[in-house]
């Protein structure tokens, strides 16, 4: 029997590692921080009106990797930004929601902290914005990112010498 190419690579598309958000149904509130919002029957609801109430929890995220975030809201008014990051290089807006519904969004924890927050926008009323789910799972295996979209990288090689051009260097002969 010839063999005359051999070959392995790593898987060529991407896929979600675990979930790295703690009780992202909110059935309680102990895993969020929070300010200008309260945890209630299942839902985050912001207390104070404006822009610039934050929800969030702090280091879930690995400052340089790639997340797919899912956000389940229902907004009477104003809306939510979805950030990744934090620190001293501020976030990342990967998205916002301003209307009710679940949305997807994907983007780098690119800056200097771990955190997910979720902050009110401008026109954000008492009782505006209730969040009742929200997911963060690393995606693994990025070659670029245009919003939503990802686009996986070819795979790397993971055999040397897979085409034997250099003879069997590499390669132990039985």
């Amino acid at each position: 029997m010839d063999i005359d190419d051999f070959s392995v690579k790593k898987p060529r598309g991407q896929f979600l590692g675990n979930e790295l958000v703690t009780n992202g149904d909110f059935s309680n509130g102990g895993s969020w921080s929070t300010s200008g919002w309260a945890i209630s029957n299942g839902a985050a609801s912001n207390t104070s009106s404006g822009v610039g109430q934050n929800l969030f929890q702090s280091g879930i995220l690995t400052v340089g990797s790639a997340y797919q975030v899912s956000v389940t809201a229902e907004i009477s008014s104003g809306g939510v930004a979805i950030m990744l990051g934090g620190g001293s290089g501020g976030y990342n807006t990967v998205g916002s929601v301003t209307s009710s519904g679940t949305f997807v969004f994907c983007g780098y924890s690119n800056r200097t902290s771990n955190t997910l927050l979720l902050q009110t926008l401008s026109g954000s009323e008492v009782g505006g914005v209730s969040i009742s789910d929200v997911s963060v799972r690393e995606v693994h295996n990025v070659g670029t990112i245009n919003g939503a979209a990802i686009q996986a990288d070819g795979g790397t090689e993971l055999i040397t010498n897979g085409t034997y051009d250099t003879d069997t260097t590499g390669w132990t002969i039985s």
